[in-house]
């Protein structure tokens, strides 16, 4: 029914909130109301697809879209963190955001080794996974298991935690247990950024990198030579996880001790909520293509919401 409607909105004037509601509406359970949720125009939790099916989530860690595939990908721990189970496993949605697999990844097959997946980035139709000591590639088109970059012998990783890419293609990683960024060049050589304590989420911006901490809360930036510098900290950050970037250049971040997702400019450190009373909000990540923000709950949700002043139209909402 929802795949009907929007296929007859296309041409409409009708404007993304009212797709967002009709989406909130079929996707949000009764579980999501028990828990205080409920589906409105600018935030919508993701309990079924588009065309109604039910999504498998056990403990999700990141939510990305790839603008090169079309597609959505939801990573899921399925377990403790830090323990080598080989039960991860990756979700993945079309450009319409109907289910293509809820096992799309599967720790469990034979062919494929997989822990416990957290941040996730594409390069070159490559999906790069952080699972514990190593990062993960996988064909975005077919799933199958093309590497395994290590961390675990040279550097005795711990707990690879988030992912992002430069312009040039070199990939990121923050060991949150560690305290450390590595970085991985094209040729998957791995090298040492910087020491950091406890970084959780990267993302990439403006020729350099923006990381948010977990234990000592704060907003950083990185340079490409491994400099740190605190851009923002403040007495209401508890425990920093997920960042991102909007198409604005706006920086998104979120709390998941205090249930809040943040927004500031790195220009002008002034920080707006834009979201409060949330249920463990984790990565956070921006589909920049069609103006949306997706959040990870470690409870076992996904959700969506709009970068704030994006202007996009039923014609581009989850179709381009």
């Amino acid at each position: 029914m929802l795949a009907t409607l929007l296929s007859g909105m296309k041409h409409s004037a009708i404007v993304l909130p009212v797709i967002l509601v009709v989406l909130g509406l079929c996707a949000c359970s009764s579980e999501s109301n028990d828990d205080g949720w409920s589906p409105t125009a600018n935030h919508v939790f993701i309990h079924r697809d588009s065309l109604g099916q039910s999504v498998v989530y056990q403990s999700p860690a990141c939510f990305i879209f790839d603008s090169e595939s079309d597609c959505y990908f939801v990573s899921n721990i399925n377990g403790d963190p830090c323990t080598r189970w080989d039960n991860g496993y990756i979700i993945k949605f079309d450009r319409k955001m109907a289910l293509v697999d809820n096992y799309f990844i599967d720790g469990r097959d034979s062919d494929k080794t997989l822990h416990a997946p957290k941040g996730m980035v594409v390069r070159d139709h490559i999906l790069y996974v952080a699972d514990i000591d190593a990062i993960r590639g996988f064909d975005v088109e077919t799933g199958k298991q093309v590497t395994t970059i290590s961390l675990r012998e040279e550097f005795h990783v711990a707990y690879l935690n988030d992912i992002t890419r430069d312009r040039e293609g070199n990939l990121y990683v923050s060991d949150m247990i560690g305290n450390a960024v590595y970085k991985i060049d094209r040729a998957n050589n791995v090298s040492l950024l910087t020491r950091m304590f406890s970084p959780s989420g990267l993302c990439f911006h403006d020729n350099g990198l923006y990381a948010v901490g977990w234990e000592r809360p704060a907003l950083y930036r990185v340079s490409l030579a491994g400099d740190v510098t605190i851009i923002k900290t403040d007495s209401a950050f508890k425990h920093l996880d997920g960042i991102d970037v909007d198409s604005a250049g706006q920086l998104y971040f979120a709390d998941r001790t205090q249930g809040v997702v943040y927004r500031c400019c790195p220009g002008d450190t002034t920080l707006t909520v834009v979201v409060d009373n949330l249920k463990e909000p984790g990565d956070i990540s921006c589909d920049r293509r069609h103006g949306l923000l997706m959040l990870t709950h470690l409870g076992g949700s996904v959700s969506l919401f709009r970068e704030q002043k994006a202007n996009i139209s039923a014609d581009s909402a989850f179709q381009s």
